[in-house]
């Protein structure tokens, strides 16, 4: 038997004592013998059933954090973050007994919604949004508008106006709101967390990093020989054509480890300097932002064009792995579905703080690394890992 506490949020609503303990989600309570008058469900990851729903006096209610139709599903503050949308807001909906989030939308925070601060997380947000929605759900039981029949919210005519200010130009701009198109928000898995080299970009890998947390790979030992994943720079040029990924057949010879980076964000690309030159390891490069960083890639952008056309200090083959489609048997079985490899190599350079590495994504961007756990060992600077340090 399942039970979520709701007793928070039903002093917040003044419910009598005997309804404040627990929602079960097998057996319908009746404390002391009396109904149940509404369920309410607020960030419930079970579908309440159909039985329930109709054994209480007024069905249910969901208390959903994102403007419905726009990110129905099990995940709409990732999903939003993930996007990087500027707006979300709550939705107070009925439960409904044939899908998720197919009720009938009864309030709804106004257009444009509930502003979403640049780099938040989703603990953050969710901290955001809790009070709004408990405020929210108080609003919609005073109306009653959760007594059939139901009268669907409708968002006022008018079109707001979207402020957006931008934090490196200090400049706000004024532009009509147009709400996005409605997208689904399906429950975050482990393949979400994958990097996928050949087509994200520096800022999407970032943006997933802080939104879902250390994301996962797979490295190729050169030659299968156990030693380090950096491999010959006497490696085809083919293979290395201005810092763009080329996808190759899997090699049964070579060995393939798990690996979990940390530390990852967007960088600026690898710019030779003074003191990058005098680095007796010989390395090149520069993670550098804001107006600094600005300023230091226009004074070398001569350099910079250079070292994209280098060899860099290496090369790495980075391993994709797609779920291939299963059949209905094979998912009942339990079986885990068989997966389909793609071989990305990629060049990389030392960045100037002497541990991290600086990789080349996809649309021209840049990608610094700082750490990489490879299974079997603990996070190391990515300069170690990639530079031939034997695994563990």
């Amino acid at each position: 038997m399942r039970e979520v506490p709701l007793r928070g949020l039903a002093e917040e609503l003044g419910l009598p004592i005997h309804e404040r303990d627990t929602f079960t989600s097998w057996n319908m309570p009746k404390p002391d013998g009396v109904p149940i008058n509404l369920i309410i469900a607020v960030s419930f990851g079970l579908f309440v059933p159909r039985r329930l729903i109709h054994s209480a006096k007024y069905g249910g209610l969901n208390v959903h954090p994102s403007l419905l139709p726009d990110l129905r599903g099990p995940a709409p503050i990732h999903h939003a973050l993930l996007a990087e949308r500027d707006y979300t807001g709550i939705t107070i909906q009925t439960l409904s007994t044939e899908a998720f989030d197919a009720g009938v939308p009864l309030l709804q925070t106004p257009h444009p919604g509930i502003p979403i601060p640049i780099g938040c997380t989703p603990e953050q947000l969710h901290e955001t949004l809790a009070p709004l929605g408990a405020q929210l759900l108080l609003q919609a039981l005073r109306a009653g508008l959760h007594v059939p029949p139901y009268e669907p919210y409708q968002q006022p005519p008018t079109s707001p106006i979207h402020h957006r200010h931008d934090t490196t130009t200090s400049i706000t701009t004024e532009t009509p709101y147009t709400p996005p198109a409605p997208t689904h928000a399906p429950k975050i898995t482990p393949q979400d967390r994958q990097i996928l080299w050949a087509s994200q970009t520096a800022r999407e890998v970032a943006v997933r990093h802080r939104v879902l947390g250390p994301l996962w790979t797979h490295v190729r030992q050169a030659g299968g020989n156990h030693e380090g994943i950096k491999s010959s720079n006497s490696s085809s040029s083919s293979r290395r054509r201005s810092g763009k990924e080329v996808e190759e057949e899997e090699k049964p010879s070579s060995s393939e480890k798990r690996a979990i980076l940390e530390d990852v964000s967007v960088a600026g690309p690898p710019v030779q300097t003074a003191a990058a030159s005098a680095d007796v390891s010989g390395s090149v490069g520069a993670s550098v932002g804001g107006d600094a960083g600005c300023a230091a890639r226009e004074a070398e952008a001569g350099g910079a064009a250079a070292w994209e056309e280098s060899d860099g200090d290496g090369t790495v083959t980075w391993i994709q792995k797609t779920p291939l489609p299963q059949t209905t048997e094979g998912k009942k079985s339990g079986v885990a579905p068989r997966m389909d490899s793609k071989s990305v190599t990629l060049r990389y350079w030392m960045d100037m703080d002497g541990k991290g590495v600086i990789v080349r994504m996809a649309q021209g961007s840049w990608l610094r690394v700082g750490k990489i756990k490879v299974e079997g060992s603990t996070f190391k600077p990515a300069r170690h890992v990639l530079g031939g340090k034997r695994f563990k």
